[in-house]
């Protein structure tokens, strides 16, 4: 899926200090301003601190790639890479990635038990999918609160062709 590649500068400096990916930049901006005081990651420290003095970074897109996670870690190199820029990857990797491998056992046990009833029953089949459905709303509150919905979205298109309603 193809996105966005954007760099965070610093205002005072003009220095590149995170890259990373949206397919919404203007939305994914708004949520590392919005959601920097729920972390205590280095670059929400530094997002903090900015807005303290009244400033915010500035985005920069670098690029509209349809290799975006190849486009990301290139960027991430070119900028200094982990060692010099605020990101904890050297990208590449959906951040829902990581979430996902915590939230796979639970994925896979949801799912191997609709499968289950889903063989055995006929009539709650409906019921189960809504139950499905209602855990991946959840799912999807909790990426938007860690200001990670697109990502998350871009997990479900890519696992399910489409996102729960």
């Amino acid at each position: 899926m193809p996105a966005y590649i954007y760099a965070l500068k610093c205002p005072r400096t003009g220095k590149v200090r995170y890259v990373g990916k949206a397919l919404n930049p203007e939305r994914r901006f708004q949520q590392h301003i919005r959601d920097c005081r729920r972390s205590n990651c280095a670059k929400d420290r530094w997002v903090r601190s900015l807005l303290s003095d009244g400033l915010k970074p500035v985005m920069t897109l670098l690029e509209f790639a349809d290799d975006w996670e190849e486009a990301e870690r290139r960027n991430i190199s070119r900028f200094g890479g982990v060692e010099r820029l605020l990101n904890v990857q050297d990208g590449g990797v959906p951040t829902w990635a990581d979430k996902e491998k915590r939230a796979g056992k639970w994925h896979r046990r949801v799912m191997a038990r609709f499968n289950n009833l889903a063989r055995d029953t006929e009539g709650i089949q409906s019921e189960v999918f809504a139950f499905l459905a209602s855990a991946y709303r959840g799912m999807r509150s909790a990426a938007r609160s860690l200001g990670m919905e697109d990502e998350y979205e871009a997990h479900l298109e890519a696992v399910f062709g489409g996102a729960f309603e």
